[in-house]
């Protein structure tokens, strides 16, 4: 992760609220603008991803709307969901620093899947399809057509 961006609020700026992240890091080089409004992080070349890595475009576009913050605002807390016209939805809750997810996709209010899922590296879009990236080469499919479903694969 060199030169990462974590974009700070326009209200409430505080360095404060992003020292607990910071505590727990090692190595890290902080740079802070707040004519930009920015933190920049930079590690060494080869340390290890200490978040997940996804982009909120692509997450909008795959859930058609905004998530839902939970927690503190620098905890990177969000609660994703979607519905389908076949009475499927689907929820995916990230939690970015802890690099953890969880999924429970539903039909007609009942839940016929639910997982926690740990070691999360990426999500990351293609077409219609999101893909969660884990360690030990294990990815999770998340797809939208022809239903909502999830797909777990050994690559």
């Amino acid at each position: 992760m060199t030169g990462e961006l974590i974009p700070i609020s326009h209200n409430q700026f505080s360095i404060r609220k992003y020292q607990k992240i910071l505590d727990i890091v090692k190595d890290v080089t902080v740079i802070v603008d707040e004519i930009f409004r920015v933190i920049t992080l930079t590690t060494k070349p080869g340390d290890k991803i200490m978040f997940i890595k996804f982009d909120d475009l692509d997450m909008l576009d795959f859930f058609e709307n905004k998530p839902i913050p939970i927690g503190e605002e620098c905890e990177e807390k969000l609660i994703y969901s979607i519905e389908d016209g076949c009475q499927f939805s689907m929820i995916l809750t990230i939690d970015a620093y802890a690099k953890t997810i969880d999924i429970s996709v539903g039909y007609n209010n009942n839940t016929i899947f639910a997982g926690e899922f740990d070691k999360v590296l990426e999500i990351r879009i293609n077409e219609d399809v999101l893909f969660v990236e884990m360690e030990g080469k294990k990815r999770i499919v998340l797809k939208k057509y022809p239903c909502l479903g999830v797909i777990i694969e050994n690559t």
